[in-house]
């Protein structure tokens, strides 16, 4: 009888068994690598944002001390303008040229009447001054300023304050009305190409 040559693969189930155990490793493996990288990237940006809102913070912070340093100034700078025509050399810096124009209007006014009126002409032109201001953008209306300074790309920090428009009260020098953050994306309202079901089957 002749014997069958060539090479013969014998596959138990021992075999099969640690094929099937190599491929679940394999599989759970490279499934735990996406869920690590997945939670490290959200981690990653989660971070960066917390970190983003905290540097705005830190710069609306900052802010606040340079209006309250500067309107202070504008305390004493009325103070002195009530006893003096001069306008060099004051403490809150260099008035702005139409700032500069309405106090030398009021040279007929005496006393603390010139006083009051030489602070409000400096504190409503507060955004014309330097408050080191540099991170955002700042606008003012009245007595009311509004600071935007950016957080990252989609969300901003606004800062909202109320001057107070008295000189002869220190304690209080503005309040704040509104600090919140909120997102710069403008989202696309218009549903006109949306087509809706009408409740009649086709």
């Amino acid at each position: 009888m002749q014997k069958r040559g060539g090479f013969r693969v014998s596959v138990g189930i021992s075999s099969l068994l640690m094929i099937f155990i190599v491929l679940a490793l394999t599989t759970f493996s490279v499934l735990g690598y996406v869920t690590a990288n997945s939670d490290y990237k959200l981690a990653e940006k989660t971070a960066n944002g917390v970190t983003s809102y905290y540097q705005a913070d830190a710069t609306a912070e900052r802010f606040l001390a340079s209006v309250d340093r500067k309107l202070s100034a504008m305390m004493a700078s009325a103070q002195q303008l009530e006893t003096s025509n001069n306008l060099e050399g004051l403490p809150c810096g260099p008035l702005p040229g139409e700032t500069a124009d309405k106090i030398r209007s009021l040279q007929g006014e005496t006393g603390s009447i010139l006083r009051l009126a030489s602070y409000q002409a400096l504190a409503q032109s507060l955004a014309q001054f330097d408050l080191g201001f540099s991170e955002g953008t700042l606008v003012q209306e009245g007595w009311t300023v509004t600071a935007e300074i950016p957080v990252d790309d989609v969300r901003k920090l606004v800062l909202e304050i109320q001057l107070e428009p008295n000189p002869f009260d220190e304690s209080v020098r503005y309040t704040v009305l509104k600090r919140r953050l909120v997102s710069t994306v403008t989202y696309n309202e218009d549903d006109s190409n949306l087509e809706l079901w009408q409740g009649e089957l086709v």
